[in-house]
């Protein structure tokens, strides 16, 4: 289902009945991969699942935006779809949003389960700076000295998922995964769950650490051998945890 938010045509959908609970995805992802898990908490809540700009069957930006207009997005939807407060269950990148929304507006969020969250900045040895200082170098080089160079250069940097993303999206991915929200989870009133991963690569463990000793009200669970999407690998588990935690 499209609806206008802030300009933007959103999708969304919801199932069940109940009090309100949001599940937003990673980045590179869309509502479909949460829909397993959405179904299961349907029996006692109504939940509402949505694509972000860039993401399923919601459209890109037309420029580059940032993580806050992504947060201001999600505010506005809870206000067309008239949620004055939700519980919410996030995934990697919804967890930014999450992190925001709950610290700006903590009238928005009842409780929040962050699953594999990203917010806190990576951990960059010197070997992370020389590679980044050896890009810009070649990059400013090849621009000035050899543009016809450039561009295919530029198109053979980054991972495949990166290369697949529109010049827009490229930017708007640059901008969210440089921005570090350490300093707005101290700020987060609602009681918080973490669920991660021992495994997780794309956000490591030591993150989930620094959120729990960051947000006042946290407790933490890890599963072992679980990776990224540990929260979907023990799905049943992970719904027990939400279930219980919301309804307490």
């Amino acid at each position: 289902m499209l609806i206008n938010v802030n300009g933007y045509e959103i999708n969304y959908e919801c199932i069940g009945q109940g009090s309100d609970v949001l599940l937003l995805h990673g980045w590179g992802y869309d509502l479909t991969l949460l829909l397993p898990l959405a179904n299961q908490l349907s029996d006692s809540f109504k939940v509402t699942l949505v694509d972000m700009p860039g993401h399923g069957k919601s459209k890109e930006p037309e420029k580059p935006i940032t993580v806050y207009d992504y947060a201001d997005i999600l505010l506005g939807l809870m206000e067309k779809l008239e949620i004055s407060s939700a519980n919410i269950v996030a995934h990697s990148f919804g967890g930014r949003l999450s992190i925001i929304l709950a610290s700006k507006h903590p009238e928005k969020v009842q409780k929040l389960v962050l699953c594999g969250a990203a917010g806190i900045r990576d951990k960059r040895g010197a070997k992370y700076y020389v590679k980044t200082y050896w890009y810009k170098l070649c990059k400013n080089l090849l621009k000035t000295f050899a543009p016809k160079k450039f561009d295919s250069w530029r198109k053979n940097k980054g991972s495949a998922d990166y290369q697949k993303l529109s010049d827009t999206m490229k930017a708007t991915f640059s901008s969210i995964v440089n921005e570090d929200l350490t300093y707005l989870l101290k700020e987060i009133k609602a009681p918080t769950f973490l669920i991660w991963g021992e495994n997780d690569t794309a956000t490591p463990e030591y993150m989930a650490e620094i959120m729990e000793k960051e947000i006042p009200d946290c407790a933490k669970v890890v599963y072992a051998s679980r990776t990224h999407y540990g929260f979907l690998e023990e799905m049943s588990r992970t719904v027990a945890i939400i279930k219980t935690f919301f309804k307490e």
